[in-house]
Protein backbone atom coordinates (compact mmCIF):
# COMPACT_ATOMS: atom_id res chain seq x y z
CA UNK A 1 0.00 0.00 0.00
CA UNK A 2 1.52 3.34 -0.94
CA UNK A 3 5.08 1.40 -1.41
CA UNK A 4 5.47 1.60 1.69
CA UNK A 5 7.24 -1.95 1.90
CA UNK A 6 11.20 -1.90 1.56
CA UNK A 7 13.21 -5.02 -0.01
CA UNK A 8 16.59 -6.07 1.82
CA UNK A 9 18.38 -5.90 -1.48
CA UNK A 10 17.03 -2.83 -3.70
CA UNK A 11 19.57 -0.23 -4.69
CA UNK A 12 17.11 2.30 -5.86
CA UNK A 13 16.24 2.72 -2.05
CA UNK A 14 20.09 2.98 -1.01
CA UNK A 15 21.23 5.19 -4.02
CA UNK A 16 17.83 7.44 -3.86
CA UNK A 17 18.82 8.25 0.01
CA UNK A 18 22.06 9.05 -0.81
CA UNK A 19 21.51 11.17 -3.56
CA UNK A 20 19.14 12.43 -1.18
CA UNK A 21 22.12 13.30 1.10
CA UNK A 22 24.16 14.83 -1.31
CA UNK A 23 21.15 17.35 -1.96
CA UNK A 24 20.95 18.68 1.69
CA UNK A 25 24.10 21.37 1.77
CA UNK A 26 21.91 22.70 -1.44
CA UNK A 27 18.59 22.76 0.38
CA UNK A 28 20.31 24.35 3.78
CA UNK A 29 22.48 26.88 1.25
CA UNK A 30 19.11 28.32 -0.27
CA UNK A 31 17.46 27.99 3.07
CA UNK A 32 20.40 30.46 4.16
CA UNK A 33 20.43 32.33 0.52
CA UNK A 34 16.81 32.68 0.99
CA UNK A 35 16.65 34.49 4.73
CA UNK A 36 20.04 36.71 3.49
CA UNK A 37 17.62 38.54 0.39
CA UNK A 38 15.00 38.61 2.40
CA UNK A 39 16.36 40.68 5.37
CA UNK A 40 18.51 42.38 2.67
CA UNK A 41 15.52 44.06 0.64
CA UNK A 42 12.85 44.27 3.55
CA UNK A 43 16.04 46.59 4.91
CA UNK A 44 16.23 44.90 8.32
CA UNK A 45 16.70 41.93 10.30
CA UNK A 46 13.17 40.02 10.03
CA UNK A 47 12.30 37.04 12.34
CA UNK A 48 11.57 34.71 9.11
CA UNK A 49 11.86 31.46 11.16
CA UNK A 50 8.94 28.87 11.33
CA UNK A 51 6.43 29.32 14.15
CA UNK A 52 7.64 25.60 15.54
CA UNK A 53 11.30 26.23 15.52
CA UNK A 54 10.04 29.67 17.81
CA UNK A 55 8.46 27.36 20.02
CA UNK A 56 11.40 25.32 19.90
CA UNK A 57 13.93 27.51 20.92
CA UNK A 58 11.72 29.15 24.39
CA UNK A 59 10.82 25.76 25.34
CA UNK A 60 11.01 23.87 28.84
CA UNK A 61 13.41 20.21 27.94
CA UNK A 62 9.74 18.62 28.22
CA UNK A 63 8.32 20.01 25.11
CA UNK A 64 11.53 19.96 23.59
CA UNK A 65 11.19 16.26 23.49
CA UNK A 66 7.55 16.38 22.37
CA UNK A 67 8.29 18.84 19.57
CA UNK A 68 11.01 16.88 18.50
CA UNK A 69 9.21 13.89 18.61
CA UNK A 70 6.57 15.10 16.24
CA UNK A 71 9.06 16.82 13.76
CA UNK A 72 11.12 13.93 13.74
CA UNK A 73 8.88 11.15 13.66
CA UNK A 74 4.99 12.29 13.32
CA UNK A 75 5.37 15.13 10.93
CA UNK A 76 7.41 13.17 8.06
CA UNK A 77 5.07 10.12 7.83
CA UNK A 78 1.78 12.21 8.06
CA UNK A 79 3.09 14.83 5.42
CA UNK A 80 4.66 12.48 3.08
CA UNK A 81 1.52 9.81 3.31
CA UNK A 82 -0.69 12.92 2.59
CA UNK A 83 1.87 15.22 0.10
CA UNK A 84 3.39 12.21 -2.35
CA UNK A 85 1.23 9.38 -1.46
CA UNK A 86 -1.87 11.15 -1.93
CA UNK A 87 -1.45 14.33 -3.38
CA UNK A 88 1.59 13.13 -5.74
CA UNK A 89 0.09 9.72 -6.64
CA UNK A 90 -3.58 11.58 -7.92
CA UNK A 91 -1.81 14.50 -10.18
CA UNK A 92 0.52 12.29 -11.62
CA UNK A 93 -2.69 10.44 -13.13
CA UNK A 94 -3.68 13.59 -14.86
CA UNK A 95 -0.59 15.41 -15.83
CA UNK A 96 3.08 14.87 -16.67
CA UNK A 97 5.22 13.33 -13.67
CA UNK A 98 7.81 16.17 -13.80
CA UNK A 99 5.07 18.90 -13.41
CA UNK A 100 3.29 17.12 -10.50
CA UNK A 101 6.32 17.05 -9.01
CA UNK A 102 6.92 21.05 -9.02
CA UNK A 103 3.42 21.68 -7.68
CA UNK A 104 3.50 19.04 -5.15
CA UNK A 105 6.58 20.77 -4.22
CA UNK A 106 5.08 24.00 -4.00
CA UNK A 107 2.64 23.41 -2.59
CA UNK A 108 4.38 21.83 0.20
CA UNK A 109 6.82 25.02 0.32
CA UNK A 110 3.67 26.86 0.71
CA UNK A 111 2.19 25.04 3.72
CA UNK A 112 5.17 26.26 5.57
CA UNK A 113 4.78 29.05 7.48
CA UNK A 114 7.91 31.05 6.81
CA UNK A 115 8.66 33.57 3.75
CA UNK A 116 12.13 32.46 3.75
CA UNK A 117 12.02 28.50 3.90
CA UNK A 118 9.65 28.56 0.61
CA UNK A 119 11.68 28.44 -1.98
CA UNK A 120 14.33 25.53 0.46
CA UNK A 121 11.21 23.40 1.72
CA UNK A 122 9.64 23.69 -1.82
CA UNK A 123 12.92 22.00 -3.38
CA UNK A 124 12.69 19.95 -0.54
CA UNK A 125 9.19 18.49 -1.46
CA UNK A 126 10.50 17.98 -5.37
CA UNK A 127 13.01 16.44 -4.29
CA UNK A 128 10.73 13.81 -2.16
CA UNK A 129 8.32 12.90 -4.61
CA UNK A 130 11.41 12.53 -6.93
CA UNK A 131 12.30 9.70 -4.74
CA UNK A 132 8.96 8.79 -4.55
CA UNK A 133 8.86 8.61 -8.45
CA UNK A 134 12.51 7.08 -8.98
CA UNK A 135 11.99 4.35 -6.50
CA UNK A 136 8.05 3.43 -6.12
CA UNK A 137 8.78 3.64 -2.72
CA UNK A 138 6.19 5.67 -0.09
CA UNK A 139 9.05 4.54 2.63
CA UNK A 140 12.26 6.09 0.56
CA UNK A 141 10.74 10.15 1.17
CA UNK A 142 9.65 8.88 4.62
CA UNK A 143 13.41 8.03 5.88
CA UNK A 144 14.88 10.47 3.46
CA UNK A 145 12.39 13.72 5.34
CA UNK A 146 12.76 11.88 8.82
CA UNK A 147 16.73 12.53 8.34
CA UNK A 148 15.91 15.77 7.28
CA UNK A 149 13.87 16.94 9.86
CA UNK A 150 16.61 15.23 12.54
CA UNK A 151 19.14 17.13 11.10
CA UNK A 152 17.40 20.41 10.75
CA UNK A 153 16.56 19.81 14.71
CA UNK A 154 19.98 18.88 15.14
CA UNK A 155 21.50 22.37 13.73
CA UNK A 156 18.57 24.29 15.54
CA UNK A 157 18.82 22.82 19.05
CA UNK A 158 23.09 22.87 18.26
CA UNK A 159 22.82 26.67 17.45
CA UNK A 160 20.31 27.60 20.13
CA UNK A 161 22.72 26.05 22.89
CA UNK A 162 25.46 28.27 21.87
CA UNK A 163 23.79 30.80 22.43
Amino acid sequence: MLGLRLRSHDGRVAAGLIAFLACIPCILALSWLSTTLLNHFLGEEIDLRQEIVKAFEVSPLHFRVEIAIAVVLVAPIIEEVIFRGLLYGLLRRHVRPLLAMIAVGLLFGSVHDSPASFLPISLFGFLLCYLYEKTGRLSVPIIAHLIFNGIALALMATSHSSQ
